[in-house]
């Protein structure tokens, strides 16, 4: 912390150029004990500078909070700051208050701490481009790019391929789904959740798709797992027990969740088969691939 002409308190960063206004510095965390840098020994333990494939520059750590005040000043410099008042992960598209993350100030690129950790630096057999391997892509600043799953703008950083001219969020690239093919429509369809697609219409019945539905993005199709017709059970030919449609749900808070059919990763968000007796859960796709008649 130093002092600026006409006695103005700032924060400087030791090891570059970074200057903070002390209102502009209380506005990126209200922390002021992390500020007085109580935590001395866990923070010479953490980097809190990175460079990282995401980002053109150097990226720091830092806990991202918006204050709480009766007043509008800090917000207000806030905003002005980083010309928004939406502050989101630029890989997961998730709110960033209250957690640590990864940022370059000058460029408003934000990422949270556990998306940094977990990025790949590849993704092979995306759901929306599996003919091909999707590299990293860092976006400038100012710059944004049609995501060819869900047709947002892509900013900060993608996922693409350069045979096909293909770019995709971070995480549209890493989402979990399975395909299945169903004599509603003449292609396969991708079981997808509102966190890729909403305010989309139902096909069936006109209504907002909502959480959980099915999809040919190609044909703009879309369609409600209600509105498909899927059977509300099946006996499955590797379970005991048969196996009901249920709602999406989580069985338990390890974050990673698996279709014990295929033994491969499933999405919480998605419509699954159960066996309500014993817990087995199966994908959609795969309950009814294996179908004992």
């Amino acid at each position: 912390m130093s002092k600026r002409s006409g006695g103005i308190i700032n924060y400087r960063c030791m090891d570059c150029t970074l200057n903070l206004d002390f209102r502009c510095a209380l506005a990126i965390s209200n922390n002021y004990e992390q500020a007085d840098h109580v935590s001395l020994h866990e923070a010479r333990r953490i980097k809190t500078t990175i460079h990282h494939f995401s980002h053109y520059h150097t990226l720091t750590r830092c806990k991202f909070s918006l204050l709480n005040t009766e007043t509008d000043d800090f917000m207000y410099i806030f905003e002005k700051l980083w010309e928004s008042d939406e502050f989101k992960c630029m890989a997961c598209k998730q709110e960033l208050h209250g957690t640590l993350t990864y940022t370059c100030i000058p460029c408003r690129f934000l990422l949270h701490e556990s998306c940094v950790n977990d990025m790949p630096s590849q993704v092979l057999h995306s759901p929306f481009h599996p003919q091909h391997i999707l590299l990293p892509r860092p976006i400038r600043k100012g710059s944004s790019f049609e995501c060819s799953a869900c047709g947002d703008d892509v900013e900060g950083i993608s996922f693409y391929c350069n045979q096909c001219d293909v770019m995709l969020h971070v995480s549209c690239a890493k989402y979990k789904t399975r395909a299945i093919k169903h004599e509603c429509h003449p292609h396969y369809l991708l079981q997808l959740d509102k966190s890729i697609m909403s305010e989309i219409s139902c096909k069936a019945c006109n209504k907002d798709c909502g959480d959980s539905f099915f999809s040919c993005i190609k044909c703009e199709f879309y369609i409600h797992v209600e509105c498909i017709p899927l059977p509300p059970g099946a006996q499955h030919k590797r379970h005991l027990h048969p196996l009901m449609l249920v709602n999406p749900f989580a069985e338990d808070d390890s974050g990673v969740y698996y279709c014990d059919a295929c033994e491969t990763e499933r999405n919480p968000e998605h419509h699954v088969y159960c066996c309500e007796e014993c817990k087995y859960i199966a994908h959609i796709g795969c309950a009814l691939s294996e179908v004992k008649h």
